[in-house]
C-alpha cells in the first residue's frame, strides 16, 4: 500500500521480489477498479497502469509467478481526508461534481481482512486474481449525511463545476506542481457523475466475513480518534494542496 510518490516504484519492487524467490505479489491497487473507463487516461492512475503491465510481462516469463488486484474502492476513513474535501473539524465538505455522484467505499480494517482471506483462495490459471470487494455505493450527499448523524453538526458544502478540477489539474501540470496535479486529478475522476468506481459483479460472496457499513466505519473512527488510536488516517501523507 503506496502513496502518491511511491507508486513509480511498483516495477523495481516487483523486480527485487522475483530475484528474491516471491511467487505471490499484491500490488498498490485497494481503490477504484482502474481497467476501465475514464480510469485507463486518468493521470492519478498512470503508475499503477504501468505495474499492471509490468506484473504482466514477467508473469508470462515467470510460470510460477501470481498476483492478485483487490478492488476495494475508496476507503471509508480516508474518504474524510481533505484530499477528498472533508473538514471534520471544521464540518466542511467541498466537492468538484456533484453531490449524487456515487463512490464505492470500504472499512480500511476490511481491506486487511479481505487481502489474508484471498491468499487462501484459488489461483488463476492466467496468473492474475481481481476480487472485487466494495462494502457498498455511497452518493458523496450520504457521506456528508452520515458525519452529520455521527459528529451531531451540520456540515457546510460547496460544489464546484467539476470542470474546475480538470482546469487546475492542467495548471499544476504547467508549472511543475506534482502533488496538485495529482490530487486535482483524483477530485476531477470522484467527481464524474458518469463513471462507475468499480464494476459489478462483486466478490464479497467468496469470503467469510460481513464488511462493516458506512455508518459503523465511521463511528469507529470517530471512536478510535477519542482513543488517539486513529493515527494512520489523521497524519496520512495526502498531497500538499489538501
Amino acid at each position: 500500500m503506496l502513496g502518491n510518490h511511491a507508486m513509480k516504484c511498483q516495477p523495481a519492487i516487483i523486480d527485487a521480489a522475483m530475484a528474491a524467490g516471491v511467487t505471490e505479489f499484491y500490488p498498490s491497487e485497494f481503490g477504484d477498479d482502474i481497467g476501465q473507463g475514464d480510469y485507463l487516461t486518468n493521470r492519478y492512475f498512470r503508475d499503477k497502469h504501468i505495474t499492471r503491465q509490468h506484473l504482466r510481462n514477467v508473469a508470462k516469463k515467470n510460470p510460477g509467478f501470481n498476483y492478485t488486484f483487490l478492488i476495494s474502492g475508496g476507503f471509508i476513513e480516508f474518504a474524510l481526508h481533505p484530499l477528498f474535501g472533508m473538514d471534520i473539524d471544521k464540518h466542511t465538505f467541498t466537492f468538484y461534481g456533484a453531490p449524487e455522484k456515487q463512490e464505492a467505499l470500504t472499512a480500511v480494517h476490511d481491506v486487511a481482512k479481505y487481502l489474508v482471506e484471498s491468499v487462501f483462495l484459488p489461483k488463476s490459471p492466467s496468473q492474475e486474481r481481481i476480487f472485487r470487494i466494495p462494502e457498498g455505493n455511497y452518493a458523496w450527499k450520504d457521506v456528508v449525511a452520515t458525519l452529520e448523524k455521527v459528529q451531531g453538526v451540520k456540515y457546510t458544502c460547496t460544489y464546484h463545476p467539476r470542470q474546475d478540477a480538470i482546469d487546475a489539474q492542467k495548471a499544476c501540470a504547467e508549472k511543475g506542481d506534482v502533488d496538485g496535479e495529482l490530487a486535482f486529478a483524483v477530485k476531477s475522476i470522484i467527481g464524474d457523475i458518469n463513471v462507475v468506481s468499480v464494476l459489478k459483479p462483486w466478490d464479497n460472496d467468496k469470503f467469510s466475513f460481513k464488511p462493516a457499513t458506512l455508518e459503523e466505519a465511521v463511528r469507529k473512527f470517530f471512536e478510535d480518534l477519542k482513543r488517539g488510536e486513529d493515527k494512520l488516517v489523521r497524519d496520512f501523507p495526502m498531497p500538499s494542496q489538501s
